[in-house]
């Protein structure tokens, strides 16, 4: 994926400067996430390396030092300058860099989920003429859905399929979080911040409840464990590919709606609002996989394996 970017960016007219930067921040991140997918680095290791690739684009992508979240609350607009901004960005990117890597537990997810947030980032880079960020949005596209033929779960692809590691899932996130910025930022912004966390949705709701979660019971966020919604919809029953499905169309479906939000100009603080909600309403599915799961075609439930008799 990483060089298919690449060399994508390489083919079409841009500002050097900005693809050279660029891409060497993304460089950065696969050399790290592939080390980390050989040796399991500690994770005191893996932050500064992303951090290190934010500050890389920060100062060549963004040249305003502010940032800011909109009007979500309804009070007015919340924004950081200087210094303060920097450490905002900090979080906000390394925060997607990680939602994304927790993603990262079933073949073809990340990737998917990815491909939805970019079909939409797409065609609003296209509608509000910022020609970089639909060049990275359709380059990075494209190669996510080349990857995707070897990462599906399917079973035509079972002899050739590979997976993402924290190299693939990493540059994923790190990506979308700038191509997020991208559209809700600066003078060229061209929608409110709250409004593209519906392309993300998903990955917005598993991380910060995994960071919850784990809080709660004295744990470390970056503490494994099977409570991630895909996983409880496999340990509920349902199939790999029916997670898969499940999960891909819930996510489109919540891209859907910060998309419409969008179009028809719904109050920041009224689409928070709905934000909130449907992330409560989330972590209450996930925890009712067993009886979403009981609704869904008998197609998409896991095969019992078939026991062999004791005289065989």
């Amino acid at each position: 994926m990483f060089l298919g970017l690449s060399v994508g960016l390489g083919l079409v007219p841009s500002d050097p400067l900005r693809s050279e930067t660029f891409i060497a921040a993304c460089a950065l991140l696969v050399v790290t996430g592939l080390l980390d997918d050989r040796f399991e680095l500690s994770p005191w290791l893996r932050l500064p390396a992303q951090a290190a690739a934010t500050l890389m684009v920060v100062v060549q992508l963004f040249a305003e030092s502010s940032f800011g979240f909109g009007n979500p609350l309804g009070f007015g607009n919340i924004e950081f300058h200087g210094l303060a901004a920097f450490v905002v960005i900090l979080f906000f990117v390394v925060g997607a860099i990680n939602a994304f890597n927790m993603l990262d537990g079933m073949d073809g997810l990340a990737g998917a989920v990815s491909l939805v947030a970019l079909a939409g980032i797409s065609v609003l880079a296209f509608s509000g003429g910022l020609p970089f960020t639909l060049q990275v949005s359709l380059t990075l596209a494209g190669a996510v859905g080349a990857f995707l033929l070897f990462n599906l779960p399917i079973r035509k692809n079972r002899s050739v399929r590979c997976f993402m590691g924290d190299a693939g899932s990493t540059l994923i996130g790190f990506i979308l979080a700038l191509l997020c910025m991208r559209l809700t930022q600066g003078q060229a912004r061209i929608m409110a911040p709250v409004s593209v966390l519906w392309l993300v949705a998903l990955p917005v709701f598993e991380l910060l409840w995994t960071i919850m979660r784990r809080a709660s019971r004295g744990q470390s966020p970056f503490t494994a464990d099977r409570e991630h919604f895909h996983h409880l919809l496999v340990d509920s029953g349902l199939g790999v590919r029916g997670a898969f499905i499940v999960y891909v169309i819930y996510a489109a479906v919540l891209a859907g709606a910060g998309f419409l939000f969008h179009e028809v100009g719904l109050p920041e603080s009224l689409q928070f609002a709905l934000f909130v909600l449907t992330g409560i309403f989330t972590v209450m599915l996930m925890y009712r996989a067993p009886v979403l799961v009981a609704h869904l075609p008998a197609g998409w439930h896991r095969k019992p394996v078939r026991q062999l008799s004791g005289d065989t």
